[in-house]
């Protein structure tokens, strides 16, 4: 199985939902194999398996969109900050409006990525 919690840290939130989609694949494919020769008591535990796997990726999903929403929520609230003159340093606000539109930006990337 992948090394989650590495993946996770190297790659950030960004790939989270590739690394969570190769877990439950992987669980699926074990689950699956698991089902022929398990006992009843088994064959439920694998089936409540199947059902949080399924859960674990529409969090991710979740997750993701809502992720969206708030990072263009907060690119709006500095719509109004302008970029700096010539040999000037940026202000805080509009440093912030870069920022925030990048992170919308990839969010937003991601979401696609997830339709």
């Amino acid at each position: 199985m992948p090394n989650f919690k590495t993946q996770i840290a190297e790659d950030g939130l960004a790939h989270l939902r590739k690394v969570v989609v190769k877990w439950v694949q992987e669980l699926k494919k074990e689950a699956k194999t698991a089902m022929g020769e398990a006992d009843e008591v088994r064959k439920e535990r694998l089936k409540v398996l199947d059902k949080d796997c399924n859960e674990l990726e529409a969090l991710v999903r979740k997750l993701l969109m809502d992720l969206a929403e708030r990072f263009e929520a907060i690119h709006r609230r500095y719509l109004f900050a302008s970029p700096s003159r010539r040999g000037e340093q940026a202000d805080l606000w509009y440093r912030m409006r870069l920022f925030s539109n990048r992170l919308w930006s990839r969010s937003e990337e991601r979401k696609r990525e997830i339709s």
